[in-house]
Protein backbone atom coordinates (compact mmCIF):
# COMPACT_ATOMS: atom_id res chain seq x y z
CA UNK A 1 0.00 0.00 0.00
CA UNK A 2 1.08 3.55 -0.74
CA UNK A 3 0.44 6.69 1.27
CA UNK A 4 -0.79 9.31 -1.20
CA UNK A 5 -1.51 13.02 -0.91
CA UNK A 6 -2.32 15.74 -3.44
CA UNK A 7 -2.15 19.50 -2.92
CA UNK A 8 -5.25 20.50 -1.00
CA UNK A 9 -5.58 17.14 0.79
CA UNK A 10 -5.42 17.46 4.54
CA UNK A 11 -4.20 13.93 5.23
CA UNK A 12 -2.62 11.05 3.38
CA UNK A 13 -4.78 8.29 1.91
CA UNK A 14 -3.63 4.67 1.77
CA UNK A 15 -4.01 3.38 -1.78
CA UNK A 16 -2.91 0.51 -3.95
CA UNK A 17 -0.48 1.18 -6.79
CA UNK A 18 -3.36 0.80 -9.26
CA UNK A 19 -5.36 3.48 -7.41
CA UNK A 20 -2.36 5.82 -7.34
CA UNK A 21 -1.86 5.35 -11.07
CA UNK A 22 -5.55 6.04 -11.71
CA UNK A 23 -5.26 9.34 -9.84
CA UNK A 24 -2.01 10.26 -11.55
CA UNK A 25 -3.52 9.47 -14.95
CA UNK A 26 -6.37 11.88 -14.23
CA UNK A 27 -3.96 14.56 -13.05
CA UNK A 28 -1.86 14.02 -16.18
CA UNK A 29 -4.98 14.60 -18.31
CA UNK A 30 -5.68 17.82 -16.43
CA UNK A 31 -2.14 19.21 -16.25
CA UNK A 32 -0.32 17.60 -19.16
CA UNK A 33 3.40 18.35 -19.19
CA UNK A 34 3.06 20.61 -16.15
CA UNK A 35 2.52 17.77 -13.68
CA UNK A 36 5.18 17.46 -10.98
CA UNK A 37 5.26 14.23 -9.00
CA UNK A 38 7.10 14.10 -5.67
CA UNK A 39 7.87 10.65 -4.30
CA UNK A 40 9.28 10.10 -0.83
CA UNK A 41 10.58 6.67 0.11
CA UNK A 42 10.84 6.33 3.92
CA UNK A 43 14.14 4.97 5.21
CA UNK A 44 12.27 2.15 6.94
CA UNK A 45 10.34 1.12 3.80
CA UNK A 46 12.18 -2.17 3.55
CA UNK A 47 13.05 -1.47 -0.09
CA UNK A 48 16.57 -1.73 -1.41
CA UNK A 49 18.00 1.28 -3.23
CA UNK A 50 17.40 -0.44 -6.57
CA UNK A 51 13.81 -1.40 -5.71
CA UNK A 52 13.05 2.16 -4.58
CA UNK A 53 14.62 3.63 -7.72
CA UNK A 54 12.73 1.29 -10.05
CA UNK A 55 9.44 2.13 -8.31
CA UNK A 56 10.12 5.86 -8.51
CA UNK A 57 11.37 5.77 -12.09
CA UNK A 58 8.32 3.78 -13.20
CA UNK A 59 5.98 6.51 -11.95
CA UNK A 60 8.13 9.47 -12.95
CA UNK A 61 8.56 8.31 -16.54
CA UNK A 62 4.79 8.01 -16.92
CA UNK A 63 3.66 11.15 -15.14
CA UNK A 64 6.31 13.71 -14.15
CA UNK A 65 6.97 16.67 -16.47
CA UNK A 66 10.75 16.39 -16.14
CA UNK A 67 10.79 12.87 -17.55
CA UNK A 68 8.41 13.56 -20.45
CA UNK A 69 9.67 13.88 -24.00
Amino acid sequence: MIRYKQPGDRDFSTLSLAEVETRLTQLKREHGKNLYVKIIIPEDSGLTYNEAWEFMRGLLVKYDYYYQE
